[in-house]
């Protein structure tokens, strides 16, 4: 016979909820009336306990607790492992056992075996003080107030509760509660020894007027119900030591009297400890030590809710008003329910991301260590970056830097277009479970998306997963040249096994045989599977519950119509996450690069002061000459060329591996734009008179003649516009392209080339010696090309 599993604690509605609710108040009870009975009320005779209201409360109250008891070895409990995450467990011997080694089971049976003393004990007990000593033992039940929290756990995800009202209860009932255990200990104290105590001092208990023991015993049978009267000791006819008291709760509203004035130290004049009784006045001390630490509690949730922290008291207000709009649209129990445990599950993620940004703070070296220690672990789960041998660990960082947590609540799917490394959780793809450390959508990386695996994943409880698309990933590894080399033909391995797959399904399922691997559909041959779902939505059309075996159409049509809506709003809820991820990762991409290039910002600043306005800054009268080409043309072009490549210069320099950077200077096209500038130079160089700043062409025939003095000619063609201008904008131009040059060496062989680049812009041929002795100091070697001899047609 099969095995009943074992009752989901966060289960809502039915039997559960009252069930919660009649533990809770047998609970309350618990904690208010408990203690003053132990303390103040004297135990009823044998003869009056089934006629004793306390007594058959407190027999019910027993009931419940053992109910509860059995009910705790059906209750699953959640496990936390490092290699499956948190899982709840439901098989009944497995909570058995977990109930029975834990410290609670050991609690709950102690606190039902007390009330056996109840129970039962009677008259035949020697002193009235030994059964109260026995009786405090039932004190224990108190430690079953802890299991509260449970509840009111769940009651928080069950109920909508404004969190301000529930602090200001929460300060009122525990200012309360305290006050109240503290006169019962107070009561307590004072009942093992009345005649050395407070209440013989204040005249709420008296010795008797009598000792004749005939009138003892007599007063003795005529105490009121509840009151404490005791004989004493007799022996013979007298009886010495015998007392009574007043009503028990006027014994307690003193108590509790001294109580509020010790808890809110407004002070000491009227209740005093008795002189020379010890026990009394050691209670007194701790008492008002605790009351002490009590009321400083209740001031600190004061200044607490005056100045909460800002994620607390965001999430509260964030709640209270959800709670708010779900009252409005009157939305249905459950459904609020799976809203507020998603919040709660979310709460973790908000955390998570405000610690990134407080990352930013940081130093960019710190940031890497930080994101190093707690997120290189999960990319190495991927199985081509597991090798820490073989994966750079700058690869490693940059990925952490760029892993985003998200969670998906049960049965939301996982869009496909990114890998997932699962932090905690489950979720349920291709018949596999998978749990944390778990990873899918790996595949991102096949430049074929034909050969993608685009098995749905559907979260089967809260998930916690990292995410990261495929352009992320794959401009990540392309900034690491020898990883990339390897890594490419990792991924034509992989192609090609998937190919091949690929291709047996369409042989298999085109020769109408129908099974492939165990599978009765393809899951690479995509053109083949739509056709097939196809097929069997044309089949199937109409009715969702056409597939359940003994589905009868026509029954339950509102559950079918909810049934629909589910599935429509469980994919359409995909897109919408796919949507949302991608839009977040462009607003990142901007976020990120602007927190990369914030050390960038101060050293610019400090760029301007060192540098010449004349090499890397834009003068005013060089934005005039922009701003009117045709008045002067040269200087125009003077100018531009001057002034464009500039910021070319700053990327190139202090962002060598930013994807800006690699969309400007890998393509030839902007230099050659600069180039035709030149040439436009050039051009215009050759018209025009002395007069209008242009050189005579028989001045530059003197360079190259041996009767001319080269440089006193040069000095002389430097006093003409066109000349300078030909010449510095040649200068500029050709130092940028040793400076591209040096710059995709280096990106080719992973050599750092930003002081070499800053070099070249500055004096020139020096940057690429200095780039040619780092190449050597790494170890890379000289850089080298080696170009195919082209095989000449035959004649």
């Amino acid at each position: 016979m099969a095995q009943v599993p074992g009752q989901d604690p966060r289960t809502v509605g039915g039997l559960a909820q009252y069930w919660d609710l009649c533990t809770a108040a047998a609970l309350v009870y618990t904690a208010i009336v408990t203690p003053y009975e132990v303390s103040f009320l004297a135990p009823p005779s044998p003869s009056e306990k089934w006629s004793d209201s306390v007594f058959i409360i407190n027999r019910c109250v027993d009931v419940i607790f053992i109910i509860d008891m059995f009910v705790q070895f059906r209750t699953a409990y959640k496990r936390v492992d490092i290699v499956h995450g948190s899982k709840w467990i439901t098989d009944p011997k497995a909570i058995a056992i977990h109930y029975v080694r834990s410290s609670w089971f050991y609690l709950d049976l102690f606190s039902i075996l007390t009330s056996l003393f109840d129970i039962l004990g009677g008259e035949d007990t020697d002193s009235l003080t030994v059964l109260r000593v026995v009786r405090v033992l039932r004190l224990a039940k108190l430690v079953r107030l802890m299991r509260g929290s449970r509840i009111f756990k769940k009651w928080e995800m069950s109920f909508a509760i404004n969190y301000k009202y529930l602090s200001l209860f929460q300060i009122v009932f525990t200012i309360c509660i305290g006050c109240h255990w503290f006169a019962c200990i107070w009561g307590l104290e004072a009942s093992f020894d009345p005649l050395n105590s407070w209440p013989i001092q204040k005249g709420y208990c008296t010795a008797w007027e009598s000792d004749d023991r005939s009138f003892v015993e007599a007063a003795v049978e005529a105490c009121g119900k509840g009151r404490t009267c005791e004989a004493g000791s007799c022996s013979g006819q007298v009886c010495e030591g015998g007392y009574q008291c007043a009503e028990p709760f006027h014994m307690y509203s003193w108590a509790l009297y001294w109580s509020v004035m010790t808890t809110t130290s407004v002070g000491y004049g009227d209740v005093l400890a008795v002189p020379f009784n010890i026990p009394e006045q050691f209670v007194c001390s701790i008492s008002m030590m605790l009351g002490g630490g009590l009321w400083g509690y209740m001031i600190g949730i004061f200044a607490n809710l005056a100045s909460a922290s800002e994620a607390e008291t965001s999430f509260a207000e964030e709640l209270s008003s959800f709670n708010t709009i779900l009252a409005e649209i009157n939305c249905p129990q459950s459904q609020q329910f799976k809203l507020r445990e998603y919040l709660f599950h979310k709460k973790d993620l908000d955390e998570s991301e405000k610690q990134k940004e407080l990352l930013l703070n940081f130093s960019p070296a710190m940031q890497l260590e930080v994101s190093f220690k707690l997120n290189a672990r999960w990319v190495h789960m991927v199985w081509y970056l597991s090798n820490p041998s073989s994966v750079p660990d700058l690869l490693v960082v940059d990925l952490a830097m760029r892993l985003k947590r998200k969670v998906f609540p049960p049965p939301e799917l996982f869009p496909p277009g990114f890998m997932y490394i699962a932090e905690h959780g489950c979720a349920y793809r291709g018949g596999r479970m998978l749990r944390k450390g778990s990873v899918w959508g790996e595949d991102i990386v096949l430049q074929n998306s034909g050969l993608h695996l685009e098995l749905p994943a559907i979260s089967v409880r809260y998930s916690s997963v990292f995410v990261i698309d495929a352009t992320e990933l794959l401009e990540t590894i392309d900034k690491y040249a020898e990883f990339k080399e390897r890594f490419r033909i990792v991924r034509i391995k992989w192609m090609i096994r998937r190919a091949f797959v690929r291709e047996a399904e369409i042989r298999v399922f085109t020769s109408g045989r129908g099974v492939f691997r165990n599978r009765f559909r393809p899951i690479y041959a995509k053109k083949i599977a739509a056709q097939m779902d196809e097929e069997w939505r044309q089949r199937n059309r109409g009715v969702v519950g056409h597939a359940i075996p003994g589905h009868v159409p026509g029954k339950d049509p509102i559950k079918r119509q909810l049934r629909s809506v589910l599935f429509a709003s469980v994919d359409a809820g995909m897109d919408l996450r796919a949507h949302q991820m991608r839009t977040e990762d462009e607003r990142d991409d901007i976020h990120n690069t602007a927190a990369r290039f914030q050390a960038l910002e101060s050293k610019l600043s400090h760029l301007e002061g060192m540098l010449d306005a004349g090499t890397l800054l834009a003068t005013t009268s060089a934005i005039e000459k922009l701003s009117n080409p045709l008045g002067d043309p040269i200087g125009a072009a003077f100018e531009f060329v001057t002034l464009v490549p500039q910021p070319f210069w700053l990327l190139i320099v202090f962002a060598p591996n930013w994807k800006g950077t690699r969309a400007i200077f890998e393509p030839i096209q902007p230099i050659a734009l600069i180039a035709f500038v030149h040439l436009f130079i050039v051009v215009l160089s050759t018209q025009g008179s002395p007069e209008t700043g242009t050189a005579p062409l028989d001045l530059f025939n003197h360079l190259f003649d041996p009767n001319y003095d080269g440089v006193e000619t040069f000095l002389e063609l430097a006093t003409y516009k066109n000349f300078i201008s030909e010449e510095w904008t040649h200068a500029l131009i050709w130092d940028l392209f040793v400076a591209r040059y040096i710059w995709l060496d280096g990106r080719r062989r992973g050599i750092f080339t930003s002081h070499s680049v800053l070099l070249t812009n500055a004096i020139g041929p020096p940057g690429l010696l200095l780039h040619l002795a780092t190449c050597l100091i790494v170890g890379k070697g000289l850089p080298t090309e080696t170009v195919d001899e082209v095989e000449q047609p035959p004649r």
